[in-house]
Order: structure tokens, then sequence, then C-alpha cells
């Protein structure tokens, strides 16, 4: 399966790349040219190259990342992923500062028509998603999240489940909107909070050790959750085996949760939240690639013990 993901991943960049060589016009392009392409092309599809950075005002000190990235792998699950995610959401930015301001102007133009293209299309998603259930579902049963600072933010929520289009792009854009703003939004009960109120304090330096630890490998994740008296990431204690469902001690349902793939959970999830022909119709765009969780107080009822359920509803 993995060497079948990777044809068909290095497939698709190599068409990208022909398609928007293509579109240049003559369909030439000179070696610059082809160089600023295929780096577009592989960050737009999930792998970075620090190394084209060697020379850029500030981010040229990163381009020492790419003889060392193999160590990254060690403590960060997918780093390069991660890195594109940041890399695209910065190119209309640091664009023109690639090879000069004056040069490969053609390409470059080319690369902001297949970034205007992508959120284009995802706005035409959200959009025809928010008509149809505007027709179909009740106003409190879904909801498109337009606050920057929520975890929810360009979500599509139906009841508990939310449907990502963003490709790993929602994450970062929420994270840098926190540090920006000094804020945010629980996608739970709506409540805005600014850094350095409340308790527990959050502040920017939380904000960034929270989405360092969201990004770290499966081991040093254990590891952390374990220190963290078995709380995971989002705050909860993993006490129950996947797809079972059985309660356990933390220690063994963190475990458990190492050997389980996380579209399987997933899928699980949303069946018991949506029902079979809705958790169906879900489950086959989570498989297809769309980022899909379900979490919130329903679901928190619906799984939990009598003395829970009483809590909660105190």
């Amino acid at each position: 399966s993995n060497r079948m993901y990777t044809m068909i991943l290095n497939k698709m960049r190599a068409d990208l790349f022909d398609l928007m060589v293509a579109n240049l016009g003559d369909g030439q392009v000179t070696a610059e040219e082809a160089r600023l392409i295929a780096a577009f092309v592989n960050v737009q599809t999930g792998r970075s190259d620090f190394s084209h950075l060697k020379g850029m005002p500030v981010l040229g000190h990163l381009a020492t990342l790419e003889q060392h990235s193999h160590l990254v792998n060690v403590l960060l699950f997918a780093p390069r992923y991660v890195a594109s995610r940041l890399q695209y959401l910065a190119a209309p930015v640091t664009l023109p500062f690639r090879g000069g301001l004056k040069a490969n102007w053609r390409a470059k133009r080319a690369i902001y028509k297949q970034i205007g293209r992508t959120y284009l299309g995802i706005g035409t998603v959200l959009g025809a998603l928010a008509a149809t259930a505007s027709m179909f579902l009740d106003d409190d049963d879904w909801e498109i999240e337009l606050d920057p600072t929520s975890s929810d933010f360009l979500k599509f929520r139906i009841g508990d489940t939310r449907l990502d289009f963003l490709a790993g792009l929602q994450q970062v854009f929420v994270t840098s909107a926190r540090m920006a703003l000094g804020r945010q939004k629980s996608s739970v009960t709506g409540k805005v909070t600014k850094y350095g109120e409340g308790f527990p304090k959050r502040t920017r330096a939380t904000e960034l050790l929270r989405f360092g630890r969201t990004k770290l490998a499966p081991v040093p994740g254990y590891i952390w959750t374990a220190l963290n008296d078995w709380t995971d990431v989002t705050g909860q204690k993993q006490n129950k085996l996947p797809l079972l469902g059985w309660r356990v001690h933390p220690a063994i349902g963190t475990t458990a949760n190492l050997f389980a793939p996380l579209s399987v959970r997933d899928v699980s999830e949303t069946m018991t939240e949506q029902g079979i022909p809705m958790g169906t119709a879900m489950s086959m765009m989570a498989i297809l690639g769309v980022g899909m969780n379900t979490y919130g107080p329903k679901t928190q009822y619906r799984s939990g013990t009598a003395a829970e359920r009483k809590e909660q509803f105190k």
C-alpha cells in the first residue's frame, strides 16, 4: 500500500508539473522556471524541500534542515508535510522574492493562478455543502465556523462531526491567527478566551507548545501523554479500547490506540454519532482524503457512564 500511494502521488506531481508548464503558453521553460514550478508542486502536494530557501531573507537559515531531515523524522510526524503547509500559506508573500523580484514572473503568475484555483475550489465545496444543508437540515444541526481562532474554522460541522477540506492548511492558519490576535474560541462551548486571562491561563507560548505537541511522532507523543498523567493532546484520557469501546485503564487505552489506524477510529466514532446512512457518506469522504473527527457534548453523553452523564447534565 505504501508503494502504491507513493506511485500515485508521484504521478500526480508529474502531471501537475506538466499541466502548469503547458499553461505557460509555448510549453517551454527555462531551468530556473522549472525549478520554481517543481518546488511549488512539491509544497502543494505535501513534500517540503528546505534547500530552495537558501539565500532567502530570514528563512534562509532553515535550508540547513534539509541535511538533517532524517533526524527530524524521529521527533515529528511527517515534518515535510507540516513544513509544506506553512510554506504554502506563506507562498503568496514569499513567492516574489524567489530568484529575485524581477525574475521568472511568467512562472510566478502561473503559481499564483494555481493557488487561486485551490482556494476557489475549497470555497465552492463549502458553498455547495452550505446550500445543501440549508435545504435538508435544521439550522442548529450544521455550521461553518468563520472565526479564524476556532479549531473549527472553515470546517463543515454536522452535529458533533467535523469535515475538513483544507488538506492540513487549516491547523496552521488557526495557530497563526491565534498568535496574531491573542485569543482563541472553543469549538465546543463557543467561548472566546483572551490570552493571559482565565484559569488555566493560555498564552502564545502555550499555544505554540500545544501545536508542537500535535505534530509529535507516535512514540514521543506517547511518552508525553504518559508523563502528562495519561492525558492526550485533546485534554482527554483514552480510557476506552478503540472500536470495542471497553473501558480500561488510560495506560492500556493509550497503548492500544497506537496500533489503531486513525481513519478506522474516526469512522467508528462517526458511525456511532451520525448513524449508518450519514456515517457511511462521511466515511467515504474521509477515506478519500477529507479530514474527519467527532467530539462534543452529544458524543460525550452517548459514550459516558451513568455517573459521567449525571455529572455532565449537572
